[in-house]
């Protein structure tokens, strides 16, 4: 059974502004020495 309400969610605003928000992260850490680009690695597990 297909439900009625159909919408793509790269649509919602939140999403488009979490995308933003990864973009801006992103650009702050290329600024980054390679010894704090270190230290911060260290502190994030593996998704997978």
């Amino acid at each position: 059974m297909q439900s009625e309400y159909q919408f793509k969610f790269e649509d919602l605003i939140m999403c488009q502004k979490a995308l933003d928000f990864a973009d801006l992260v992103y650009e702050q850490i290329l600024k980054f020495t390679k010894e704090e680009t270190y230290r911060l690695s260290s502190q994030f597990k593996p998704i997978l």
